[in-house]
């Protein structure tokens, strides 16, 4: 799976969908996939958030610049902040207001900063009507309402139209049984998928998976500790794989009970999805547990 993005005339390719916010143009290449391949399109939010600016011969507009609109994604469970100032191209003194029948979570100051926090029944497409009051260049009184859509996304797990839908050519629900259930019956649950990168409902004898080709999906995450290569006084820990922007700290204790951890070097936080970390150490004086805590931005 790779992203290519066009800015200031130069294309440039990413893994996985690594889009340049400043790309009027993007291409994302799915290799390998057949008619699923529409699962993981319609997990892409920025798709549904263009396909929902969509309309067939737009009104005139004299306040806002269409007559629906989007600004940038909110992530769940963390505060957001935007305004549709910009929106506007008629600002002279104009005071913003949303209805209420959109999600409660989004705040419109009057003067059309964007702030709150949405929650994990937010994700997805978000919709509201704006009205704008302002006045004209005869400094008469005019308003006009036009429609906001905003995409609430999860850090590092966009695949939000799958938690809904499931995969319906397999024969798989969509999460039913919560972060403690196993929907897809490999072992793990749901919320050790979810924080590990890896896919609640998929399940590693997909025949979807290719066996050659990198696959979008991580069937699992998996730690191992081994003596060090050459160097009997160390040993290392490999883990992986590694989402993009989430920090992994390997961790150690003399006793599973105490809940006394110490870190193992330092937390390593990579830029973009790797197959494995490995970390050497000095071979332990006594017996030893070790862990790897992970932190989702």
């Amino acid at each position: 799976m790779r992203t290519v993005s066009y800015v200031n005339g130069t294309w440039s390719w990413a893994d996985g969908y690594q889009r340049d916010p400043g790309s009027r143009i993007m291409q994302t290449l799915l290799p390998s996939f057949k008619h699923t391949i529409w699962n993981t399109t319609h997990g892409l939010g920025e798709l549904w958030t263009w396909v929902f600016l969509q309309s067939r011969a737009p009104a005139a507009r004299s306040i806002f610049s269409a007559a629906r609109f989007n600004t940038t994604p909110a992530q769940v469970n963390q505060a957001y902040a935007d305004t549709l100032a910009t929106k506007v191209t008629a600002p002279r003194a104009a005071t913003f207001t949303r209805d209420v029948k959109g999600p409660a979570w989004l705040k419109v100051a009057p003067d059309g900063t964007l702030s709150g926090t949405p929650g994990v029944a937010d994700l997805g497409i978000n919709t509201w009507d704006i009205t704008v009051n302002t006045t004209d260049a005869n400094n008469l009184p005019i308003t006009e309402t036009s429609e906001l859509i905003l995409f609430v996304e999860a850090p590092g797990y966009n695949e939000w139209w799958q938690q809904q839908n499931g995969y319906t050519d397999l024969s798989v629900a969509a999460i039913q049984s919560g972060p403690a259930g196993d929907d897809d019956g490999d072992g793990l649950t749901n919320y050790f998928e979810y924080v590990t990168g890896s896919d609640p409902l998929l399940h590693t004898s997909d025949t979807r998976r290719p066996a050659s080709t990198p696959y979008p999906f991580v069937a699992s995450f998996n730690c191992s500790i081994a003596p060090a290569t050459g160097d009997p006084s160390k040993m290392q820990i490999t883990y992986g794989p590694l989402i993009a922007g989430t920090t992994y700290t390997v961790k150690s204790s003399n006793s599973l009970t105490s809940g006394q951890w110490s870190v193992v070097g330092s937390s390593y936080t990579p830029n973009s999805a790797e197959t494995t970390k490995t970390i050497s150490f000095t071979m332990p004086a006594s017996t030893t547990f070790y862990t790897v805590a992970i932190n989702k931005p």
